[in-house]
This record gives structure tokens, C-alpha cells and sequence, in this order.
């Protein structure tokens, strides 16, 4: 996810990472795409960031190699992988920061080797059938969504057990940590 701006006014900034991380981290354990894990800066480092270089990677899954090596082949489901952030965002939020929508397409351009678009009239029924997809996914896996959402960003809720973080260590869930939330398990 791409930060140009660190909030909506209404969420706090985690709640949007956290929401966006686990729409892609829900989209890529139903979808079958291998990742290792899933990551969100603290919110300090990711603003400090953000106010140096104007925008920032405020947080995401972390697969196993560039896009490239893996949209091939699966362009249709890559975008619905690329589009659950920033829906689960207005499914759990209400509503989503738009430039993670936009870094994440632009992710998936890279890995259909196309980095500079394709007209429209070429990406708009792809679009639509992947977002339809990616809507009637998350809508299915709603529960899990949310166990994963709270699961990335329990750690720093007041009274969490277990919680050894730093104050500069990143959230991190590794694949295996998110497959037992998506299936109901506690994940430790």
C-alpha cells in the first residue's frame, strides 16, 4: 500500500493499513498465491517517511518475487489481488485512501509488463470482471477479513498478551500466522 496522505480524518492510519494489508492477504490465500508474510511499518516510521520523501510503503505482502514473476499467466486474479486492499478498506472502513489503490495498480501493470497502462477500452472489462470478483470474495470471506484485519494489529491494542514489539518493530504475520486466522484458528 502507497501512502501520498497518512488518513481519511475519520480512521486512524492503522486501521487503514491493517484493513488494506488483509484484503490482499485474504485475496492471495483464496486465490493460491504464495506469500511470506505480511508487514506494517509503525506508524511513526511510516509518517517520518512520508514527510522525507513524499510518499511511502506503508505496509504489504510480501511474495515471493517482483510481479512479473508471478502475474503471468493469472493476469484476472492478480488484479483482484491487487484490488482487495483498497475494497476491504471500504468494506471494513467505510471508505479507502486512494493512492493504495493506485500504487497497487500500478504493481499489477509492472507484472503484465505493461508499466506505463493500457488503454482503456482494453482495461475496462478486465477491470470490471476482476473487481466484481475481488467484491463477491471478500464479501464470502467477510469473517476471516476481519480476523485478520484485528489479527495485524492486535499487538498494539491496549492489554495484548504476548506483545514483546519495540517501539520501532514493524507489524509482521508471517503466511502461516494468517492461514490459521483465515481458518478460524488462533494464530500463535
Amino acid at each position: 500500500m502507497f501512502l501520498k496522505t497518512d488518513s481519511c480524518g475519520k480512521h486512524a492510519w492503522l486501521a487503514h493499513a491493517a484493513a488494506h494489508e488483509a484484503g490482499h492477504a485474504t485475496a492471495a490465500l483464496v486465490l493460491g498465491f504464495e506469500f511470506i508474510e505480511v508487514k506494517i511499518p509503525r506508524e511513526h516510521i511510516a509518517r517520518a517517511k512520508l514527510a522525507d520523501a513524499g510518499i511511502v510503503v506503508a505496509g504489504g505482502v510480501q511474495m515471493h518475487g517482483l510481479p512479473d514473476t508471478w502475474v503471468p499467466g493469472r493476469e484476472e486474479d492478480a488484479l483482484a489481488y491487487f484490488a482487495a486492499g483498497s475494497r476491504s478498506e471500504s468494506m471494513l472502513l467505510g471508505d479507502n485512501l486512494a493512492s493504495g489503490l493506485k500504487g497497487d495498480l500500478d504493481q499489477w501493470l509492472f507484472g503484465i509488463g505493461r508499466p506505463s497502462g493500457i488503454p482503456e477500452d482494453e482495461s475496462e472489462p478486465i477491470q470490471k470482471r476482476a473487481f466484481e470478483h475481488v467484491e463477491a470474495l471478500l464479501v464470502e470471506h467477510r469473517p476471516a477479513l476481519k480476523r485478520i484485519a484485528r489479527g495485524l494489529y492486535a499487538p498494539l491494542l491496549p492489554g495484548a498478551k504476548d506483545s514483546v514489539l519495540g517501539p520501532d518493530e514493524p507489524l509482521v504475520l508471517s503466511h502461516d500466522e494468517l492461514r490459521r486466522m483465515f481458518e478460524g484458528v488462533s494464530p500463535r
